[in-house]
């Protein structure tokens, strides 16, 4: 599925579970939240998408790190990995700014490995959601940059 499908979206909730990040990938550019995948409720037509750290294959190369985005049949407030269920929420950074509408996106190169391996959401509440692929590999990452629109 591609990303500038969410443009023009109404965000209803972005759900995860927050794992934290182990110290020894802790530095500068460590995000506020890290987790595993991300839920995306959409309003109209009311569907659940999740954004997903990946490999992606580079010919004759190590694999690069992206992300991926899905449609998610369960229910926005459940994620499934490993076979278990895990409840997930909206973490409070989020709860404030949403919903909102997504009035533009902008799929980026964050690991400089040619794929894309982040994605700004740029909301109508003035907020910008970056979800990126963060070290250690297989981590989503979310930063939440928030400007308040009068």
């Amino acid at each position: 599925m591609e990303f500038t499908a969410l443009t023009g979206q109404r965000l209803l909730s972005l759900r995860l579970k927050s794992v934290g990040t182990h110290p020894a990938w802790v530095d500068a550019s460590t995000p506020e939240i890290a987790t595993y995948v991300a839920n995306l409720e959409l309003a109209e037509p009311a569907r659940c998408l999740q954004v997903r750290p990946c490999e992606v294959p580079i010919p004759d190369k190590y694999p690069a790190l992206g992300i991926e985005l899905c449609c998610w049949s369960g229910a926005p407030e459940v994620q499934r990995w490993n076979d278990k269920e895990w409840a997930v929420s909206t973490p409070e950074q989020l709860s404030q700014l949403l919903p909102a509408e997504i009035k533009s996106v902008r799929p980026w190169d964050s690991m400089g490995e040619g794929v894309i391996s982040a994605l700004d959401l740029v909301l109508s509440t003035g907020a910008t959601l970056t979800l990126r692929h963060v070290l250690p590999p297989m981590m989503l990452g979310v930063d939440v940059h928030a400007r308040v629109v009068p």
